[in-house]
């Protein structure tokens, strides 16, 4: 819609009594991201705003970039109080996914900006990718298939590998969101016994579908219970380093440690010994710290260990899903209206 198309309509009112567009129509800035769609995204968002593309501008070319724009949707770009400060006119800050750990949400709350995200699309697909992770680790995949590659080894009947049934095991989740309660499903699914422990569960907001889930009173309860762990929280303070040598102590001996979350959630030299020791039996990361790795790094040599570059996220489906709920997301905070997944104020 050109301006003078867009005559007599009337001016959305914006969040935060911040001043809107003088032409009647906003202006997007999509920046730091690396999905496909972004003509689809041009076009879904046409009616109420110019967008404009640039997935990686320098510091100060985002300064520029900024100065004028009414909402930022991005993945990888940090933002911070003293980008903040070179965007007077800011309303929104649209992460495409889940996390939001690159946004100072503090800072956007202090100077009237919504932070929010498109965590539904991805769900599904993060969920999938832990227990594929947990299947490879007890079905032996890994270093089966190394083995025959390498032409090293044929063992059907022998002692080489022990592939364990999940069917009957205990999961224990850490984080109980769309995607925990996503891997509860499937894990269901398949026969398995759900606990879960969740720091910031709002006990007002559990689900009928919760009822086939045992919550446990504190982490340790659930470490000592679980015949495998699956991580589902955000990075935070908090959570940094949760699970430590400690920790990985109070687990289960021959249990399993899937990752899906953050790499940071881990103490990864921790999770070196515990699986050089033979503590943990295996251990599934699709996400490191830092990413890419070292590639020195010995964990990364573990013969227990399955690997996956952070790709947990990501399906035939998920890509144009998320950037369709962003759009979505984004159109109605611009229109005065409120966001279905804030993540601050």
């Amino acid at each position: 819609m050109s301006p003078d198309q867009n005559a007599g309509v009337e001016t959305p009112t914006a969040p935060h009594d911040k001043a809107g567009p003088a032409t009647g129509r906003f202006k997007i800035l999509i920046t730091g991201m690396f999905l496909p769609h972004t003509d689809v995204e041009i076009r879904e968002l046409a009616d109420i705003a110019d967008v404009v593309v640039n997935l990686e501008p320098s510091r100060a070319e985002l300064f520029e970039l900024v100065r004028d724009v009414d909402a930022i949707m991005l993945d990888t770009t940090p933002v911070d109080a003293e980008l903040l400060d070179h965007a007077p006119r800011l309303k929104a800050v649209i992460m495409y996914g889940v996390g939001t750990d690159q946004i100072d949400g503090v800072a956007a709350a202090e100077r009237g900006v919504i932070v929010s995200n498109s965590p539904r699309a991805f769900s599904t697909d993060v969920a999938e990718q832990a227990i594929a992770l947990l299947f490879s680790l007890t079905r032996q995949v890994g270093p089966a298939n190394d083995d025959i590659r390498n032409r090293q080894h044929w063992d059907t009947y022998g002692p080489t590998y022990s592939p364990i049934r999940l069917r009957g095991k205990t999961l224990g989740l850490v984080g109980l969101g769309r995607i925990g309660r996503e891997t509860a499903r499937i894990a269901s699914g398949i026969g398995m016994h759900i606990v879960a422990y969740d720091p910031y569960l709002d006990p007002d907001r559990t689900s009928p579908a919760d009822s086939d889930i045992r919550l446990c009173a504190d982490l340790p309860e659930l470490l000592a219970q679980s015949d495998a762990v699956s991580l589902h929280l955000p990075l935070t303070d908090g959570t940094r380093g949760l699970i430590g040598a400690d920790e990985l102590a109070q687990m289960k001996p021959g249990s399993y440690l899937i990752n899906v979350s953050r790499g940071a959630l881990i103490d990864q030299a921790a999770l070196h010994a515990a699986l050089e020791s033979g503590h943990l039996a295996g251990a599934g990361l699709d996400v490191l710290d830092p990413e890419p790795p070292d590639w020195d790094d010995p964990l990364l040599q573990s013969r227990n260990l399955v690997l996956t570059p952070h790709l947990g996220w990501k399906s035939d489906l998920s890509l144009m899903e998320v950037e369709m709920d962003a759009d979505a997301e984004v159109r109605r905070i611009l229109l005065g209206q409120a966001p279905k997944f804030q993540m601050n104020g």
